[in-house]
């Protein structure tokens, strides 16, 4: 619904006005603290859904919650049951608004009843999620404002795989969770979870476990980067509770942790900010970074740390911070001693402390009490209370700062007073200068500058560093962003790097155009780092390292012509050359242009290895005389892989050892449909996620020229070129209809080995693999063909004149849903393809292909989206409106022959009714669909002198339908009008009719393929028409009962069902006329209720029960459009036994006349259920 609608229904709800400017986008800002707003998706329209809302609406709704269209609500349903029937792995993303105005309510809700209709175990949502609540319930209505939670009635585990940002504001202060793990239950985030609380009162976020005598363990764990903002309290861990994190972990509360459970956050990023002094709980890390932002003296008997990277101010480690030690000199020299030094010397490796400010006595004895920890401090250092601060330094007035070999302090300068030489020097310190020198000199020394940024590490007067003589220069960017202090340490010369001396870069440093870096030593991009390179770096012998978690992004060009390169983080490059060097990828590379190697044969050492999953892709690459090897770690799912865009080069051997993938030619090239890194992975997977050593071609590429590439165990054999693939190894196809997948030079062959594959994802595309230059495979008969179709085999032919294709082979008709039908399209390949112009033979190339379907799930899906009609039931749909017409229109015969005198009456009637589908059985099993109707109807009735009375009526009807539990979400809408009539005569006990009537539908129906498809919508239009002829004769036992039999004749004559996928046509359903005959038997009542003398009130009612005999399936011919492709089918949709009820109460005074029925039935449904109200005027 656009947005401007929802500010009508908004006025209808509790909240008001309030409510209204809330969902305009205007959500009152929390006091004094953030100046982030809460609200729904200001620049989209919404779409909104209430318990007022039209059956039109509610379809719009449920679309754009399967489209990814905003949607808004204040009704509460079974959303986690949703999500966890989404068999979709492609879904976009939810964005889903809920507006609480219960007490109790929450947004996804799992319990044990999610595990009994889950297909996994552990409980899945593999859709990313953005949730946000507004509670809008007054003040002391105690709403528990529960966006996701677990029911404590069994132990159950829900994985959420992709990203969920869940959002809340409170208008009142009444809520107070957003997630709540119940015990023996676990919530496990497998990517980013954001949670955020924009109300202005504090209340609690998380809440893992329960308070309880017997409680469970539960556990609330992030596998991927996390962050939670509140005024309350972040997390309250009860006993049994465990949070664990092991990526970021970011929490900014007014409360940080609670209770007295437990947080593991091993190897983690973790940022605390706000109170942890209510924490009675054990917090345990072992290697990462943890920062904390708090006033609270962490209490070391509940810290368990090793290993870590600490930063914060001193209070929350000492048991007296540098404020506190400069109000009170006289105990200084005590403060730092005792159990907490003894305790916290140990678990740091590095300690970066913010005080504002300290004195240099504090923190030497801080110093001391961290020997074995690097001790940074950020704030400004002063001597005394009566001194100022010390901002510079030289090598003669130091006041001793540069005798603590661990402690740096990066608020300080050290000025070399004209010196260009440091000979012998350890120092920590902030930054260089030098008043009249441009080139300074490192001689043995060991230098660490730890600049804030944005400070340049090294005065701008100095143009040139040389590290020489064993000498070390570290660069350590402070960036904290937390404290509103950005940017990265600058560094302004250049170095240059002798044999035995290192460069390292920690924390976040940038380089500018003038810094050059030229190494013959070590150049080091340490753990954790973030670096800008604006200048070249040449290294001509040594070492370049990038650490893991490392990041460098340079704009300039990285030449490796000597040593070694090793890669580990991510590196990023315009430019790369790597001439007589080896290169070790463990991370990630990408370069716009990479030179390796030389053209110079025989006197190039070049080497490039991929390994532990490390990536690297280049754009443009000249390789010549090289070695090349990639190889994935003993976790298959850690493929090494190696991405060649545009390549070209000589004389080149290229091994890809089992775990590695090689990628050659563009993605984007030819057709555009080629295969990346993430594509190939994601097909590997399909095909069982093999760990082979795996070739990809997008762009037909040149055997021979001096190049071999040998994949898998493929042997060694000399002067061998071009492409040998070894036991263990694939080449992955594409399929490409335009050009071979490989030529060759006059040195050039193809060779497969014995327990060597060929995966095909489309056996339909043309699969050239070569051209005519290629004569002849080595080992052809030894390669195994494996199709992503299942449902044929392959061959390789090599076609006169063209060169050798796949082709496909034997067809394995077990598996069609359609034999005939899917047989002719496998017997005539021209065309089927998964890319087919013809929308039928697309259709089924891609559900048989399972990079496009999962194939658990594809005869489900061809049974559904070629039977719309039968999915949705129209033909009962048409069956179950005309019936009661018929009936409706016998019944007021019986009503007419009850008057003793003759006359006329005008009646009209309106009323609706709701269905719920039984599994019917067929082709389509299991399937369900539920409908609603609505009908109107007016008419009338007459008696004559004689006795002889008569009735006739016109109707129409709408009905909305929607399957349930299917494959297919599909909605339909039919119009269904019609004629009846009924001519009788009552006699002393016994009443006889003749009745007849004719109608027609016209449905629509409409259905989105899964995403992983690819294709547009369904569409497809039902026209039904029915006739009906048939008696009825009741029996008078008393004055109030009689039993009656009412035999119909129903003909449904031949109709087409059209069937488009988009604009195009795809299928035709082509229905044979149906005839069956119904016989009825019930038991009919009429009583005369007493009342006002003028006032006449009747009760009706009738029980009873009805066989059907003739063709009670559905019997029809398939057609693909534009093919030969047909199949007959026979699909059940009646069934023989029906039973049904009916109760209507009517009031008559003078000429009006005016009635309440209700109707129930079961048989063809599992409950058809409709209400109708009745009024009459009579003539």
């Amino acid at each position: 619904m656009p947005r401007k609608n929802i500010s009508d229904m908004l006025h209808r709800s509790v909240a008001g006005a309030v409510l209204l400017s809330i969902c305009h986008f205007a959500a009152a800002e929390a006091v004094n603290t953030k100046p982030d707003k809460f609200n729904f998706w200001e620049s989209e329209d919404l779409t909104w859904w209430s318990e007022e809302s039209t059956e039109e609406e509610t379809e719009k709704f449920l679309s754009a919650f399967s489209q990814g269209t905003p949607v808004l609500t204040n009704v509460e349903w079974d959303v986690a049951e949703q999500l966890i029937n989404d068999l979709q792995e492609d879904l976009p993303k939810l964005k889903y608004g809920f507006i609480n105005e219960g007490v109790e309510s929450a947004l996804l809700t799992f319990s044990s009843h999610h595990v009994s209709i889950s297909s996994s175990e552990p409980i899945t949502i593999n859709r990313e999620l953005d949730l946000k609540i507004l509670d809008v319930n007054h003040e002391g209505s105690a709403s528990r404002v529960l966006g996701i939670q677990t029911i404590p009635d069994s132990q159950f585990q829900v994985n959420f795989e992709k990203a969920v940002n869940l959002e809340i504001q409170r208008l009142n202060g009444t809520g107070f969770l957003a997630i709540s793990v119940a015990d023996g239950t676990e919530l496990h985030f497998l990517d980013k979870l954001t949670v955020k609380d924009y109300s202005s009162a504090p209340a609690l976020l998380v809440q893992v476990g329960e308070h309880t005598r017997n409680s469970v363990r539960s556990l609330f764990q992030l596998s991927g980067p996390s962050s939670f903002k509140t005024l309350g309290t972040a997390f309250n861990l009860e006993s049994s509770a465990c949070l664990k994190a092991s990526s970021s972990l970011n929490i900014e509360a007014g409360k940080v942790f609670t209770g007295n459970g437990k947080v593991i956050a091993d190897g983690a990023e973790v940022y605390l900010k706000g109170d942890l002094g209510d924490f009675g709980g054990i917090y345990q890390q072992i290697g990462g970074t943890l920062e904390i932002v708090s006033d609270t003296q962490l209490k070391h008997e509940s810290w368990n740390l090793a290993d870590v990277q600490f930063t914060s101010e001193s209070k929350n480690i000492f048991t007296v911070s540098a404020k506190d030690f400069v109000s009170d000199m006289s105990v200084g020299a005590t403060l730092l001693f005792g159990e907490i030094a003894e305790k916290w010397s140990k678990p740091f490796s590095k300690i970066t402390l913010t005080d504002e400010k300290a004195s240099l006595e504090y923190l030497n004895k801080a110093s001391d009490a961290y020997k074995k920890a690097e001790l940074i401090f950020t704030g400004e250092v002063f001597i005394d209370e009566n001194s100022g601060y010390i901002h510079k330094v030289t090598l003669n007035n130091h006041y001793g700062l540069l005798d603590k070999p661990n402690m740096a302090l990066a608020s300080v300068r050290l000025d070399l007073e004209g010196s260009d030489k440091l000979t012998g020097q350890t120092i920590r310190i902030g930054s260089l200068t030098s008043g009249n020198t441009n080139h300074l000199k490192l001689n043995n020394s060991d230098i660490a500058l730890y600049a804030p940024g944005p400070v340049a590490a090294i005065d701008e007067k100095i143009k040139i560093v040389g590290l020489t003589n064993s000498s070390s220069l570290t660069i350590h960017g402070i960036t904290e962003e937390s404290r509103g202090k950005t940017g990265k340490a600058h560094l302004t010369a250049a170095v240059y790097v002798e044999d035995g001396s290192k460069l390292n870069f920690s924390g976040s440093v940038l380089t500018f155009e003038n810094a050059l870096i030229v190494n013959e030593g070590e150049t080091n991009f340490k753990e954790l780092s973030n670096t800008e390179l604006h200048a070249s770096l040449y290294q001509t012998a040594g070492k370049l390292d990038v650490g893991a978690g490392a990041e460098v992004l340079s704009d300039k060009s990285v030449e490796v012509t000597g040593g070694g390169m090793n890669v580990a983080g991510v590196l990023t490059s315009n430019t790369l050359v790597v001439q007589n060097a080896e290169a070790n990828v463990a991370g990630s590379l990408k370069t716009g242009t990479l030179t390796l190697g030389t053209k110079n044969k025989g006197l190039s050492q070049t080497t490039l290895s991929l390994t532990k999953g490390g990536q690297a892709q280049f754009d443009q690459a000249e390789i010549f005389g090289s070695n090349i090897s990639i190889g994935g770690a003993p976790d298959s799912e850690q493929k090494a892989s190696l991405y060649l865009k545009k390549w070209e080069g000589r004389d080149n051997q290229i091994k890809v050892a089992n775990g590695g993938v090689l990628i050659l030619g563009d993605d984007a090239s030819g057709d555009g449909n080629g295969y990346g890194v993430p594509e190939t992975l994601s097909i590997l997977e399909q095909f069982g996620n093999p760990s082979k050593a795996v070739l990809v071609v997008n762009e037909t590429q040149v055997l021979g020229n001096g190049n071999i590439i040998r994949l898998g165990n493929a042997a060694t054999r000399a002067g061998e070129t071009g492409v040998v693939f070894g036991g263990g190894s694939a080449l992955l196809m594409r399929g490409r209809a335009d050009a071979p997948v490989f030529t060759s030079a006059a040195d050039g062959s193809l060779s497969f080995q014995p327990n060597s594959s060929i995966f095909v994802v489309d056996p339909f595309g043309s699969n050239q693999l070569t051209d005519t230059t290629v004569s002849e495979i080595n080992g052809r008969s030894d390669v195994n063909l494996v199709s992503l179709n299942p449902n044929l085999s392959l061959k390789l032919e090599n076609v006169a004149g063209e060169g050798w294709f796949i082709k496909h082979g034997e067809i394995n008709s077990q598996n069609f849903v359609y034999p005939e039908l899917q047989g002719w399209l496998y017997d005539n390949p021209e065309g089927f393809t998964v890319d087919s112009l013809n929308a039928a033979q697309k259709f089924f190339a891609r559900v048989d292909n399972e990079a496009y379907f999962n194939p658990q799930q594809s005869h489900k899906l061809i049974k559904e989206a070629t039977q719309l009609g039968s999915l949705l039931g129209t033909r009962l749909n048409t069956l179950r409106v005309r019936g009661e017409s018929m009936k409706k229109t016998l019944g007021e015969l019986h009503t007419i022959m009850e008057k003793k005198e003759p006359g006329i009456y005008m009646f009209g009637d309106v009323g609706g009714g709701l269905f719920f589908s039984n599994n019917l059985g067929g082709y389509l099993g299991s399937s369900r669909y539920r409908a609603t109707s609505e009908t109107v109807r007016i008419g009338a009735a007459g008696k004559n002198a004689a006795g002889l009375s008569w009735s006739v009526s016109l109707d129409g009807g709408h009905v909305s339908s929607k399957s349930r539990h299917t494959v297919l979400d599909a909605s339909g809408k039919q119009n269904i009008f019609g004629l009846s009539l009924s001519v009788g005569k009552r006699f002393e006990k016994i009443s006889a009719a003749l009745n007849g009537s004719v109608g027609h539908s016209k449905g629509k129906i409409t259905s989105s393929l899964p995403g992983s498809m690819q294709m547009d919508k369904l569409k497809t239009r039902v026209p039904e028409t029915l006739f009906n002829v048939g008696g009825d004769v009741a029996y008078a036992l008393t004055d109030e009962l009689s039993i009656a039999a009412s035999p119909q004749l129903w003909v449904f004559p031949k109709a087409t069902e059209k069937t488009s996928i988009g604009s195009q046509n795809a299928f035709r359903l082509k229905n044979k006329a149906q005839v069956f005959a119904e016989v009825p038997l019930s038991l009919r009542g009429s009583w005369t209720i007493p009342s006002a003398a003028d006032t006449k009130i009747r009760l009706k009612g009738e029980l009873g029960g009805s066989v059907k005999v003739g063709k009670l399936s559905k019997e029809s011919r398939l057609f693909a459009v534009g093919t030969e492709a047909k199949e007959d089918i026979s699909q059940k949709n009646f069934r023989r036994w029906n039973g049904f009820g009916t109760m209507a109460v009517s009031v008559k005074q003078g000429r009006f006349e005016g009635g309440l029925a209700a109707s129930a039935a079961t048989g063809d449904g599992k409950l058809d259920a409709a209400l109708t109200a009745r009024a009459n005027w009579n003539f």
